[in-house]
């Protein structure tokens, strides 16, 4: 159980990196128009899942809302983030445009969280 673990960990390091690479030294953000798109659904599945085991040590079990607005709660920090720290603009939108975008990213990916968490409960 250990080392499946591991590996398990040592994959999602990896693709993290490989993202940041991409990201930042290739670019893509800034060229590829779906990166964003990419980036913010799968941080909604990850904070869903993640949240859902948070809770779920505590004995709760998450239902569909409440993944939802754990995403959505998580990608209002980053846009937040993104707003004071100067990081908004994008070549493909207006920020407001993009601000709703990355939300509802998030919130579909929360919601996907929710539906591989009842397809596994079940």
């Amino acid at each position: 159980m250990k080392k499946v673990f591991f590996l398990q960990a040592a994959l999602l390091v990896f693709i993290a990196v490989l993202y940041l690479y991409a990201d930042v030294y290739l670019q893509f953000g800034l060229t590829i128009w779906w990166w964003d798109i990419l980036l913010h659904f799968l941080g909604g599945l990850w904070v869903g899942l993640a949240g859902a085991w948070v809770f779920s040590r505590i004995g709760i079990r998450l239902g569909l809302l409440q993944c939802i607005a754990i995403a959505l709660a998580v990608g209002l920090a980053w846009e937040l983030f993104e707003y004071i720290f100067g990081l908004i603009g994008s070549r493909f939108m207006s920020y407001e445009m993009d601000t709703i975008k990355d939300l509802c990213d998030d919130m579909l990916g929360g919601a996907l969280a929710y539906v591989l968490l009842k397809r596994v409960r079940s």
